[in-house]
């Protein structure tokens, strides 16, 4: 798999924020050690591409768009 790239944690800053493998496969969550989150982005059967693209995913950024 080819390197997933995720956004610094949004509370905290963190960059050590990473995407679980429970049972060999990723399980839709975005943890930060730094700061304890642990947040669910989707079902089980979410791609890496798709939870990173659901984590990296900030308002401001929408906002930015117009």
């Amino acid at each position: 798999m080819s390197e997933i790239e995720l956004k610094p944690c949004p509370f905290c800053g963190s960059k050590n924020v990473y995407m679980p493998i429970i049972g060999g496969s990723l399980v839709g969550i975005v943890c930060c050690p730094d700061c304890g989150l642990y947040c669910t982005l989707g079902r089980n059967n979410l791609s890496g591409k798709e939870i990173a693209d659901r984590w990296n995913r900030r308002v401001q950024d929408e906002k930015n768009k117009d």
